[in-house]
């Protein structure tokens, strides 16, 4: 007789849960780069203050999936995103944040020529 067992992980706690990695073993993939950077996506959305300065990477890879350029992302790391959108219930930009530590966004998720304007039907298009 054939029994399934289900296993069952709980975690909890006062903060989000945040990923740092995702590896497809069998593929020899590494997405490191990708969860960093929409983790650093998911900080600037929500207004809060972070943890670090973001890496030129984080940002670059950020602006990369913006704009959805597909010749560099993988259908993976386009799902992931896809996935990240469907979550996004609401946007808060924090300008001080913003221009303290993600000013190389601007034109991007903000106005490059307007202070602290968000380019509000560029969010729209992206989430």
């Amino acid at each position: 007789k054939d029994i399934a067992q289900h296993s069952l992980l709980f975690n909890g706690g006062a903060y989000p849960l945040r990923l740092v990695n995702i590896r497809q073993i069998a593929l020899e993939k590494n997405y490191k780069f990708y969860v960093s950077a929409l983790s650093v996506l998911d900080t600037v959305l929500s207004g809060q203050r972070p943890n670090e300065k973001p890496s030129k990477n984080d940002l670059s890879c950020i602006d990369a999936i913006l704009k959805k350029e597909k010749k560099n992302l993988s259908v993976y790391v386009q799902n992931l995103y896809e996935y990240f959108t469907i979550y996004v219930k609401r946007i808060v930009l924090n300008f001080y944040w913003f221009n303290e530590y993600f000013a190389p966004l601007k034109g991007v998720l903000v106005r490059s020529d307007v202070d602290n304007m968000p380019m509000v039907s560029a969010l729209l298009g992206y989430f």
